[in-house]
C-alpha cells in the first residue's frame, strides 16, 4: 500500500491522515444509521470490516474477492433505504444479503456504491425480478435462490443487461415462464430448478461453455419441435423431475438412443467419478446400462464415498472392469440396485 503511494507520489502520512479522518466519519454516519437496533448494529461490523479491506469471497480457484457480506442478519427494506455509503466502498467485488428473509428492494444509489461488483448474492430473500447493478456490464454471478421471482418483460429487460453473466441461480423461484437465455452467451452454471416450468428456455443452444445447466424438478410437457442442441449443452443438462409426463420421458429416451446423450442426468452429477478416467475406463462408462448409471449417483452421495473417495472410486473402476468381463456378474449386478455394487 505504501509502495503504491510513493508511486502515485502521494505522502503516507497524508494519506494516512485521510483515511483516519474517513473512518471517523463512517463510523458517525453508521452509528447514527444503526442507533439501538440489533440488526444494524450487526451490520455495522460488518460494513466496517469491508471498509477496511479484510473480508473476502473465496474462489474455487483460489482467488479472493474483495467483499461486503451481509447475509443472515434479517435487514429490512427501510434498512437498506436509510444506507448511504461513502466512496470508500469501490474495491468491493463480492456483495452478500443472502437469508434476510424480508428484503425485496436494493436502491440503485446503495449499488452504485460498488462499479466493481461481479458477485451478487440474494439468496432466500423477497425479491420479485433481478435488481438493476451500477455496472451491469461487469457481474458475472447472480444467485437468488429461492425468492419470489415470476418471470415478465420486466424481468427479462433487467436480465438482458447482465450479457457477461457466467452463473445464473433462479432455483426455487415460482416462474412460471422461462428466462430468455438467448443473451447470456458466457453462462456456465444455470439453475432454474424447482421453478414450476413448463417450457425450456430459448437460448440453450448457444451455451457450449456450461458445466451445469439444472433444469430439474419442473413440469416440462415435451421436447421443443426438432430439438437437438450441441453434445457440449446437451451434457450438462438435467432435465430429472418427478413430474414429467410420458410423452417427454419417451423424447428424451428417443434423444439418448438417437444422439447418446442422457438430457435426464448431468454429467456434472458423474464428476467425482469421471475426475481423470481415462479413455478406456469412459468407455467402459459408456456400455453400462443408462439406468444403471443413473443409480451410481447413490454411491457418489455415500459416506463411504465422503469417507475415502480416491479408494472408492477405484473400487467402483474395479468392479465395473470385471462387468465387462465377466457377463456373469455384469447379470448379477445388474439384478441388484446400483448402491449395491461396493457390497459385490
Amino acid at each position: 500500500m505504501f509502495a503504491n503511494w510513493r508511486q502515485r507520489l502521494i505522502a503516507p502520512e497524508a494519506e494516512l491522515l485521510a483515511r483516519e479522518r474517513s473512518l471517523r466519519d463512517l463510523r458517525e454516519r453508521l452509528g447514527a444509521w444503526a442507533g439501538e437496533i440489533p440488526r444494524r448494529q450487526r451490520a455495522v461490523r460488518a460494513i466496517l470490516n469491508a471498509w477496511r479491506r479484510n473480508t473476502f469471497a473465496w474462489l474455487i480457484d483460489g482467488r479472493a474477492l474483495h467483499s461486503l457480506d451481509l447475509s443472515g442478519l434479517e435487514l429490512e427494506n427501510h434498512d437498506i433505504a436509510d444506507l448511504t455509503l461513502a466512496d470508500g466502498f469501490t474495491h468491493i467485488e463480492d456483495l452478500n444479503l443472502s437469508d434476510n428473509a424480508a428484503l425485496s428492494h436494493l436502491p440503485e444509489p446503495l449499488l452504485s456504491a460498488f462499479p466493481r461488483l461481479t458477485r451478487l448474492s440474494l439468496g432466500n430473500c423477497r425479491f420479485t425480478r433481478p435488481p438493476h447493478v451500477a455496472a451491469p456490464s461487469r457481474l458475472t454471478w447472480l444467485d437468488m435462490e429461492s425468492n419470489r421471482v415470476t418471470w415478465d418483460d420486466r424481468a427479462q429487460a433487467a436480465l438482458d443487461r447482465l450479457s457477461k453473466l457466467v452463473l445464473l441461480d433462479l432455483s426455487g423461484n415460482p416462474l412460471l415462464r422461462a428466462p430468455a437465455l438467448d443473451r447470456l452467451p458466457s453462462l456456465r452454471s444455470l439453475m432454474l430448478n424447482n421453478s414450476h416450468l413448463s417450457a425450456l428456455p430459448s437460448g440453450l443452444g448457444q451455451l457450449r461453455q456450461a458445466l451445469l445447466l439444472d433444469l430439474s424438478g419442473n413440469t416440462f410437457e415435451r421436447l421443443p419441435r426438432g430439438f437437438e442442441v450441441p453434445s457440449e449443452v446437451g451434457s450438462p443438462l438435467a432435465l430429472e423431475s418427478d413430474w414429467l409426463n410420458p410423452v417427454i420421458r419417451e423424447q428424451i429416451e428417443d434423444y439418448y438412443q438417437q444422439h447418446g446423450i442422457d438430457l435426464l442426468v448431468s454429467d456434472f452429477d458423474y464428476q467425482e467419478l469421471l475426475r481423470d478416467a481415462s479413455p478406456a475406463r469412459l468407455r467402459l462408462w459408456q456400455k453400462l446400462p443408462l439406468q444403471y448409471r443413473r443409480g451410481m449417483r447413490e454411491i457418489l452421495e455415500s459416506a463411504q464415498f465422503d469417507r475415502n473417495p480416491t479408494a472408492t472410486r477405484e473400487a467402483v473402476w474395479q468392479r465395473i472392469a470385471r462387468m465387462d468381463n465377466d457377463p456373469a456378474f455384469l447379470q448379477y449386478a445388474l439384478e441388484r440396485p446400483a448402491i449395491e455394487l461396493l457390497d459385490l
